[in-house]
């Protein structure tokens, strides 16, 4: 009996994927709900449809200076603010339709 390498070697590769298929999917299906933000998830107020960033460098200061541009959809009826992340950012305006709004960041704990 002739035994072909090829043949072996693509059946244990289709196997490897297999098995590594397998696997992936029973992480998905065994393991509880995980978030990415975890830690700082925030409740689903809104849907962020769009984001649109312009930034300009200014190497001699070491800065980076632009605009950012969310288009969104508000989820919950009566939503009264829309919290960002913005850690180390100093954001010298917000406004919402043209119409300057209040930037107060949140309390820090």
């Amino acid at each position: 009996m002739i035994r072909d390498p090829l043949r072996n070697a693509n059946r244990h590769r289709s196997r490897r994927a297999f098995l590594a298929l397998a696997a992936l999917l029973a992480v998905f299906i065994a393991a509880p709900q995980l978030r990415a933000d975890e830690p700082y998830a925030r409740s689903r107020d809104y849907d962020l449809q769009h984001s649109k960033i312009a930034l300009r460098f200014d190497l001699d200061q070491k800065k980076i200076l632009g605009e950012v541009t969310h288009s969104l959809s508000i989820l919950r009826d009566g939503a009264t603010k829309i919290a960002f992340d913005s850690v180390g950012l100093t954001i010298q305006s917000v406004t919402l339709n043209k119409t300057a709004a209040n930037s107060k960041p949140p309390p820090t704990n």
